[in-house]
C-alpha cells in the first residue's frame, strides 16, 4: 500500500512540475460566430475548449492529458497495473491523443486552421506507458456548424501485433 502511495505522490509531483499554464499552452481556435472551439496543439491537438461565443464558458475539463475530447482505444493487456492508478485497474494498450498518465505528449505530424476548420495528425503516446508512442497515427478534421462541433475522428494502426476486440470509449471527454 505504502508503495503505491508514494508512486501517486511521485506522479502528483511530476504533474504539476510539468504542467503548463492555460496561457502557455499552444492553443488553435475555430469561431464561427456562435460557437468556439480550441484545441491544444501541444497535447496532440486534442478539443479542450468548447463554447458559446457569447457568454463564453468552457464546458470541457482538461486538468490533465486523458480529460479532453479525443481519441482513445483499448486493446491488449499488459499484465500489470497502470502507475499513479487504481491497482486493480487493468493495465492495456490504450493509445491517447493528448499524451499519457506521466505527463508526456502525444505529437502532432501535421496541422492545419483555415479559420473554419481544424485538421491534425497525431501520433498518440500509450497511456499506461512512459513517454511510449503506439505504432500508427490518428487524425481528426473538426468543423463547427451552427451550435455544434461536427468531428471525424481516425485511427491507422500499423503495429504487428494483433489487437483483441475491447468496449471503447471514443471520443474520451469528460466536462
Amino acid at each position: 500500500m505504502r508503495k503505491y502511495f508514494l508512486l501517486s505522490v511521485l506522479l502528483m509531483i511530476c504533474f504539476v512540475m510539468s504542467a503548463k499554464s492555460a496561457n502557455a499552452l499552444d492553443w488553435s481556435y475555430i469561431d464561427n460566430g456562435r460557437v468556439k472551439l480550441g484545441v491544444i496543439r501541444d497535447w496532440g491537438a486534442s478539443i479542450a475548449y468548447f463554447s458559446r461565443v457569447s457568454p463564453e464558458r468552457n464546458l470541457i475539463n482538461y486538468f490533465d492529458k486523458g480529460r479532453e475530447v479525443q481519441q482513445s482505444y483499448y486493446g491488449n493487456l499488459y499484465g500489470g497495473y497502470c502507475p499513479g492508478f487504481d491497482p486493480s485497474m487493468e493495465d492495456r494498450w490504450n493509445p491517447v491523443q493528448a499524451g499519457d498518465a506521466i505527463g508526456n505528449p502525444s505529437n502532432v505530424m501535421e496541422f492545419a486552421n483555415d479559420g473554419k476548420s481544424i485538421y491534425a495528425k497525431i501520433i498518440p503516446k500509450d497511456w499506461c506507458l512512459n513517454n511510449v508512442s503506439i505504432d500508427g497515427y490518428m487524425e481528426e478534421w473538426i468543423t463547427l456548424i451552427n451550435d455544434a462541433a461536427k468531428i471525424h475522428f481516425k485511427f491507422t494502426y500499423t503495429g504487428s501485433t494483433a489487437q483483441i476486440e475491447h468496449a471503447q470509449e471514443t471520443p474520451a471527454m469528460f466536462f
